[in-house]
């Protein structure tokens, strides 16, 4: 009984939390390196470095290039525990090509996870520790 209501806390101050940055009138940016190219629910994106935009509604990422607009996604964003100091970029292979199906953001504590990945089961949006590639 004690573990569930810790698990209720938790869920509504994540909640609360994700209320508040999505809130919040500037949209959170944070910069993420692609080691190699990947698809994004059907989007080719090259390697390289890339500032990623969770708009304020938390169900888009832009991903730019300097002031280029490279892909609009799709997603879907929950609060984490990281598991890396840094950004970490989960990959899946696939017949196509590698995905991109989750990106960690470390110091905001957040997972941006994409169409194509569990983004589309029934399972919710959080990204958990225990789904490293």
């Amino acid at each position: 009984m004690k573990h569930l209501k810790n698990a209720a806390f938790l869920f509504a101050a994540a909640t609360v939390a994700l209320a508040a940055s999505a809130g919040s009138d500037a949209p959170r940016k944070e910069k993420v390196h692609l080691d190699r190219p990947a698809l994004i629910a059907g989007t080719l994106i090259p390697a390289g470095d890339y500032r990623v935009e969770i708009v304020p509604d938390l169900e888009k990422a832009v991903f730019t290039q300097g002031k280029r607009t490279v892909a609009e996604i799709p997603c879907r964003v929950g609060l984490t525990r990281p598991v890396y100091s840094g950004n970490a970029v989960h990959y899946k292979e696939s017949a196509e090509g590698d995905r991109l199906v989750r990106i960690v953001f470390a110091d905001a504590k957040l997972a941006v996870d994409f169409a194509g990945s569990s983004f589309d089961a029934a399972a919710p949006g959080l990204a958990k520790t225990a789904d490293r590639p």
